[in-house]
């Protein structure tokens, strides 16, 4: 019962595929910023901060969206797994029933079988009996 290749992969899954990423951001950002503060002379530093800090917000609120679209995700083939796995057992019972209903075919079959025999010895029988009626005098 239940899918050994599909409950592996399910298993395997997490509820969120992508860590939080914003401490990250945040080192990075403070990393950054340290650098610039180190050296505030260079206004190459300034201008390469200002650039990367709205970037690294955009990375982040993107990790963000990524995160949420992957829980729902990830709720979405829970629920599907629970569906499978009904159906699976709907198909375990349903297949016990066709074994039950082919052995009950096979018992029918087999009575009907003694009985087409029964009849043809009553029928043999009963054509012996008219000949004797027919060829008995009176």
């Amino acid at each position: 019962m239940g899918n050994p290749w599909y409950s592996a992969i399910s298993s395997s899954r997490k509820k969120e595929p992508v860590e939080n990423t914003c401490p990250l951001i945040d080192t990075i950002i403070g990393i950054i910023e340290d650098c610039y503060l180190e050296f505030p002379r260079e206004p190459f530093l300034k201008k390469q901060f200002d650039m990367s800090k709205p970037i690294l917000e955009e990375i982040r609120t993107a990790n963000s969206s990524l995160r949420e679209w992957g829980g729902k995700n990830a709720e979405e083939a829970d629920e599907f797994e629970e569906k499978f796995d009904d159906a699976e057992k709907k198909i375990d019972t349903l297949e016990r029933r066709i074994a039950e209903l082919e052995q009950t075919i096979l018992e029918h079959e087999q009575i009907i079988s003694e009985r087409d025999e029964r009849i043809e010895e009553l029928e043999t029988e009963n054509e012996s009996l008219d000949e004797i009626v027919r060829n008995h005098p009176g």
